[in-house]
C-alpha cells in the first residue's frame, strides 16, 4: 500500500476548477477523469487489466473548508511515478508552485488506495 502527499500553492479557485472537469469516453470503454495529471496519468472510472488499483485523491486548501475528492482506477507505479516527477503532476492545468503569489492558496493533495 502506498500513499503520495504533495502541498504547494496555486490558484485560489483550484477545487471550483478540478470540480468543473469531466469524465471524458475513452477507447475501448470507461471514461478518464480530465482535471488531473498524475505524472502524466488520469483515473479511470472502470478497473482493467491495466488499470486495476483504486485510488483515491484528496485536494483540499490547507485554510479554509475548499475540499474535493475523486476516486478512480490506475496502476500501482503511478505513485512512483509522481515521486520521481516523472511527468508534471497537474491539477485543472496547474502545476504547485513552492512559493506564495498574492492570488495563491495554499494546498495539500494525498493520493492514496481506496479500500
Amino acid at each position: 500500500m502506498g500513499t503520495v502527499h504533495l502541498e504547494g500553492y496555486g490558484p485560489s479557485d483550484l477545487v471550483a476548477q478540478v470540480r468543473q472537469a469531466e469524465w471524458k469516453e475513452t477507447f475501448p470503454a470507461g471514461k478518464d477523469f480530465t482535471g488531473v495529471s498524475l505524472a502524466g496519468a488520469r483515473l479511470s472510472d472502470t478497473p482493467d487489466p491495466l488499470c486495476p488499483v483504486k485510488f483515491r485523491l484528496t485536494i483540499e486548501a490547507v485554510s479554509g473548508d475548499d475540499r474535493i475528492v475523486i476516486e478512480g482506477y490506475h496502476a500501482d507505479y503511478v505513485l512512483e511515478n509522481i515521486r520521481r516527477r516523472y511527468a508534471p503532476t497537474t491539477f485543472a492545468k496547474h502545476e504547485l508552485c513552492a512559493t506564495p503569489s498574492p492570488d495563491s492558496t495554499e494546498y495539500r493533495v494525498t493520493l492514496e488506495h481506496a479500500v
